[in-house]
């Protein structure tokens, strides 16, 4: 979403900056730039009001909170009590800014990455006019195909940074990192690395911002859905 909204100012011919807003984030350099693309994935007090007061579109992307805290355990190594705990700031984050009157929800369960009509909607939504074949290239861009290809680049290109601890590698224009390759995507994953006692603990302590829903795709693979009340 981040590099979507990004690539849409740019067909728009918008001049945008962008940042990454995290607890040491400065937002009064937001008021300094016209245009400003946000993004986080938790910020404190002060910077969330301040969103909440001047966002002109607030795009929020959510993805069942089971599968969240497997990604975490998995992709960045996190024990289970830290991911939970991680993901259930974030997500309270979430349906505090899903209540503003400007904010779109969109659930990572109803692949909106992989349909073709999410540009064209999110330059409905930005309130831009732009050609079919600039909004056709940008998906292209951003497939995982298109992105995985990207971020094999990134070890090689000027000013990436590195985060030797982690063997990371960050492209701070697009916001990649080397971490961000090999992923499958997987709905309902968390089945198979989850034991049922944390499961439970993860709905219990989202129930309150969290509706989840259980679907069967097959008779041999239970996955889930899940959309915010």
């Amino acid at each position: 979403m981040f590099n979507a909204v990004r690539l849409l100012h740019t067909a728009a011919h918008v001049p945008v900056e962008a940042s990454f807003a995290f607890d040491n984030f400065k937002y009064e350099k937001i008021a300094k730039s016209g245009n400003h693309i946000v993004k986080t994935h938790e910020v404190k007090e002060a910077v969330a009001t301040y969103l909440e007061n001047h966002a002109r579109v607030i795009i929020i992307t959510i993805r069942d909170p089971r599968d969240e805290v497997t990604s975490l355990m998995r992709s960045h190594a996190m024990n289970f009590a830290m991911a939970v705990d991680g993901v259930e700031e974030v997500f309270q984050l979430c349906a505090r800014m899903a209540a503003h009157p400007n904010a779109h929800l969109m659930c990572y369960e109803e692949r909106f990455f992989e349909n073709t009509a999410t540009i064209p909607a999110l330059a409905k939504l930005l309130g831009y006019d732009v050609p079919k074949g600039a909004m056709d290239g940008i998906f292209a861009s951003l497939t995982r195909a298109a992105v995985e290809k990207y971020i094999k680049t990134l070890p090689g290109k000027p000013g990436v940074l590195m985060n030797p601890a982690m063997h990371d590698y960050l492209d701070p224009e697009t916001h990649w990192h080397t971490h961000h390759a090999n992923r499958k995507g997987e709905i309902g994953g968390f089945r198979k690395w989850l034991r049922e006692k944390q499961i439970q603990e993860i709905e219990q302590r989202f129930s309150g911002v969290y509706a989840f829903e259980r679907l069967t795709l097959s008779s041999n693979e239970a996955v889930t859905a899940g959309r915010t009340d």
